[in-house]
């Protein structure tokens, strides 16, 4: 983090938020007794409603009692988020209205998945709430105090203590990790006091066949349909999904990788369909308008869609490892390995350990991959079951009822 102007930033950077934050709103958070039923979920982003925290939210609301659901709330700072689930009954609060404020304050639970959910004071507000971190991946990459950004803010006074005013590392009751193999590696990236070992709930979906209604809110109708509608043709559905790079370089790597022309050609000839997703956070602009290559919006929720997907392609996302449960190939498309782990620095794991299945550096590689998949087999079936048995001490639909059985158990909330 580069400060432009020193004296600015300690004004308007540091006092400001330090009056707000710890003068007023964590002497609230103290003050204020909680209402052990009132649960708040925040996504990430604070503007979608995708990942973890939505699957555990719809699951509390479509099984607990009536009467109860107004105890339950999913915070936006999102116009179109907060309409499309205050237009389908769901509890939402729009955040920094008053009355969500007061919400923050009377929480007794929060929920989220992700570090993008601090700013604007909500950890402050919610500084004696009961606070979970589900986490949205179980992937390769360096997360939490062990970001290479957050190690940045530590390097500089400034913005260390700036850092520590705005609560950049906030300290989890719980923290929610997949296996013990994920304790020992990714636990010391975050500040908690137990941890739970659970899957992820937003992988439920691939193990239940009957699902809510309300699931396909901030899905991307549009393309769901169509990949249906191919899927029936008999047309074979490739998923691109390559995870957001920070660096210009790599940016600059990342819209050269693919020639869609080229690809919609490959594409063409074999019958299949590409869909593209890029990170929510991604700073590429990709623009590729043929009928067999169809982009879904980058802030929607994918996971509905997965079950019509035959081949994952990704580069270094924890995507994969959800995807993976469903036993489907996955090929890595990692043109940029090198360059990426320099000037990211964010892959923790050995990257060749943990990627079952074909490296690919061009495309001509990753086409050949395509081609032998669906033509000559599928040969990391053994590789892809390894791996999942050392992520997922849980591989069934059960997450978000397991999850909610333990809080029960451990008296910080209330039977459904």
């Amino acid at each position: 983090m580069k400060i432009k102007h020193p004296i600015k930033f300690i004004f308007k950077g540091i006092l400001y938020r330090f009056i707000v934050g710890w003068c007023i709103c964590i002497p609230l958070s103290i003050i204020i007794p909680k209402n052990k039923k009132q649960i708040v979920f925040i996504p990430r982003m604070n503007n979608r409603f995708a990942d973890n925290v939505k699957y555990l939210y719809l699951y509390l609301y479509n099984n607990i009692d009536k009467d109860q659901r107004m105890n339950i709330y999913y915070l936006c700072e999102d116009a179109a988020t907060f309409n499309t689930l205050n237009d389908n009954n769901l509890p939402v609060i729009f955040y920094p209205k008053i009355s969500s404020i007061w919400k923050l304050l009377r929480a007794g639970v929060v929920i989220v998945d992700s570090n993008e959910w601090l700013g604007n004071f909500k950890p402050h507000l919610l500084y004696r709430s009961y606070k979970i971190q589900l986490w949205h991946g179980v992937g390769m990459k360096k997360v939490g105090n062990s970001n290479p950004i957050m190690q940045e803010y530590k390097k500089r006074m400034l913005t260390n203590i700036y850092s520590k005013i705005i609560i950049k590392s906030p300290f989890y009751d719980l923290l929610v990790l997949s296996s013990e193999l994920q304790i020992k590696e990714k636990a010391n990236m975050f500040r908690y006091k137990n941890i739970f070992i659970n899957g992820q709930p937003r992988n439920d979906i691939f193990f239940n066949k009957k699902v809510s209604s309300n699931v396909m809110l901030g899905v991307d109708a549009s393309v769901l349909n169509k990949v249906e509608y191919f899927k029936k043709l008999g047309k074979k559905i490739i998923l691109y999904t390559p995870t957001w790079r920070n660096n210009a370089d790599t940016i600059k790597l990342e819209t050269e990788a693919v020639d869609y022309n080229r690809l919609s050609n490959f594409c063409m000839k074999n019958e299949f369909i590409f869909i593209l997703k890029q990170h929510p956070k991604s700073k590429s602009i990709i623009n590729c308008r043929y009928e067999n290559i169809i982009e879904y919006q980058k802030n929607l929720d994918l996971y509905p869609l997965f079950s019509l997907i035959d081949v994952l392609i990704t580069d270094y996302s924890s995507i994969y490892t959800d995807f993976i449960l469903m036993n489907k190939p996955v090929i890595f498309y990692n043109y940029d390995y090198e360059y990426y782990n320099q000037k990211e620095d964010r892959i923790h794991f050995n990257y060749g350990e943990i990627t079952p299945g074909k490296k690919c550096s061009t495309q001509i590689e990753l086409e050949e991959e395509l081609h032998n998949l669906f033509y000559k087999g599928d040969n990391y079936i053994d590789e892809r079951k390894v791996l999942l048995d050392n992520l997922f001490e849980y591989q069934d639909g059960y997450s978000s009822e397991r999850l909610w059985r333990y809080l029960v158990d451990i008296n910080i909330t209330y039977k459904l």
